[in-house]
């Protein structure tokens, strides 16, 4: 919880900057190159490592792109390598459901000890709870001991690693959303994965939005820049890695160290941060979703009228605008914010930004 309160302030900070900075070419009616130059001097003032891009007038993109020069080749941030995409895979997760909700095969009323009869309080929990983050639901904090490769594994590391508070206010929890991808497998009979597949991404031509271990070239992934908190972490890792190549599976050899690391973290997140996307095919996605095909915001934009914060299935609504975010190894964030009747859209990717950077960021 104090995680996600802290980087939305990151989030609110750096949009706070571009969209009403007064000098801003939106409001003092400068050129698009003069607005993008602006952006990429504080890109390169405040170090940081990433892209922002921004929807034109014309509606086509403009790539603001910054790479520093200390950064490894896995390190660079591009329109067309892969990104973890964190808690903006909610929002997958949340039009996967809403297609159920669609198909009459769940109701947002459904309790889930339909699903699962053994977690505490589950007759009293919701489809639409989880959608919310008003369960009751808490995420413990620990990693997987190791990568989780099946969608079993990963489901089976989210069940015995929350807890159920008696109350059902706000408490933003991952696993409301791993909870959710479950009972997606559930009524389909497919992966989850497969069924957002199936469903959304194919037919919508969005190929590069993956699993992670889907991912066949791990060259094109952008990794943290950095991976732990302590020395402690890292030994712990370390060791961890070194076991788990003894003996050394076929399919693993040529992966790093900090590749395990980061598919480590990731493995622990599923349905809420298991999967990445390209800047481009993420973007595409959103667009679609907000500005084309408009079902899905506008369900979820009425039933956050009722709550606060006005948050439902992935999206967070304040006034005209709509936004995600997303935090991976406390130094890859991703973001957007549009304002729907408009058709302004920012979205931006760094890997190398932590939260006192973003606060300085003027």
């Amino acid at each position: 919880m104090c995680k996600k309160k802290i980087y939305i302030l990151i989030f609110l900070c750096l949009i706070g900057f571009i969209c009403n900075n007064k000098q801003c070419y939106a409001a003092t009616g400068e050129s698009k190159q003069n607005y993008s130059r602006k952006i990429k001097l504080c890109l390169e003032r405040q170090g940081i490592n990433g892209e922002v891009l921004i929807l034109n007038k014309d509606k086509k993109i403009n790539i603001i792109n910054n790479q520093s020069n200390q950064m490894k080749s896995e390190e660079r941030v591009s329109y067309n390598n892969y990104f973890p995409i964190a808690s903006l895979q909610k929002v997958l997760t949340g039009t996967a459901t809403y297609e159920l909700i669609k198909e009459g095969k769940i109701k947002l009323n459904t309790p889930i000890n339909n699903y699962f009869y053994k977690t505490k309080k589950s007759h009293r929990i919701t489809v639409k709870d989880l959608l919310s983050h008003r369960s009751g639901i808490q995420d413990a904090t620990k990693l997987p001991s190791r990568v989780l490769f099946s969608e079993d594994q990963r489901f089976k590391f989210v069940e015995n690693n929350f807890r159920v508070e008696n109350n059902k206010d706000w408490h933003y929890s991952s696993s409301n959303y791993g909870l959710l991808a479950e009972i997606i497998k559930k009524k389909t009979g497919d992966t989850y994965y497969d069924y957002l597949n199936r469903k959304i991404l194919v037919p919508s031509h969005l190929t590069n939005i993956k699993n992670f271990n889907d991912i066949i070239n791990i060259n094109r992934i952008t990794l943290p820049c950095e991976m732990y908190n302590n020395k402690v972490s890292k030994v712990e890792s370390i060791l961890q890695f070194v076991s788990y190549l003894r003996p050394i599976p076929f399919s693993f050899l040529g992966y790093s160290f900090s590749y395990y690391c980061f598919m480590r973290w990731l493995s622990g997140n599923f349905g809420a941060g298991d999967m990445l996307a390209t800047p481009k095919s993420y973007w595409n996605f959103i667009y679609k979703y907000i500005f084309v095909n408009k079902n899905y915001i506008n369900f979820c934009y009425k039933k956050s009228k009722q709550l606060s914060p006005h948050y439902f299935g992935g999206w967070y609504f304040n006034k005209d605008y709509v936004y995600a975010e997303g935090l991976t190894a406390n130094y890859n964030a991703c973001s957007f914010k549009a304002n729907r009747d408009q058709k302004k859209l920012i979205m931006i990717f760094t890997n190398n930004t932590n939260y006192l950077q973003f606060k300085e960021l003027k």
